[in-house]
């Protein structure tokens, strides 16, 4: 039993090791959009699981088809806000993320390339932890903005 947590722990190791190779590594991959759909969907899958480490391997490969992507960014972003160790490294995703917001934003759509509105939130949180206070601010009062009536006494806590 022992040994098949070590080999699960060093899986697990493995996968965002490679994901971390995959962000930092140059040029695009040839994908078609089949592929796309594929890994895109395998990437959600691994997401609402909260399998963060292998969704992050997943969405870091798609993330090499197109940077550019404002849906990968953020769910990038996301992702390294919920693994210990890598929050600081969410910025730079959440910072693509949020040019292309959407208040249309379609949550599981593979051919969806913009971001919701919550990755200001989410890039407030990335700024707080990277201590850049006041922008954290700006992109926390953008948010309620962007969100308008629709938040509720909770979130605006938050």
């Amino acid at each position: 039993m022992i040994k098949g947590c070590i080999k699960r722990l060093l899986l697990c190791l493995s996968l965002v090791f490679l994901s971390f190779s995959f962000l930092k590594a140059q040029g695009p991959i040839p994908m078609n959009k089949k592929e796309f759909k594929f890994y895109f969907t395998q990437g959600n899958i691994m997401l609402l699981e909260n399998f963060y480490d292998t969704a992050l391997a997943t969405f870091a490969y798609i993330y090499r088809m197109d940077t550019m992507n404002a849906n990968v960014n953020y769910k990038i972003g996301y992702i390294l806000l919920q693994l210990p160790g890598n929050k600081s490294q969410a910025q730079r995703f959440l910072q693509k993320a949020v040019e292309k917001i959407s208040p249309k934003y379609i949550e599981d759509e593979p051919g969806e390339k913009r971001a919701p509105r919550i990755a200001l939130y989410y890039l407030g949180k990335a700024l707080h932890i990277n201590a850049d206070y006041l922008r954290a601010i700006d992109y926390f009062d953008r948010y309620k903005t962007a969100m308008g009536k629709k938040l509720t006494k909770e979130q605006l806590d938050d």
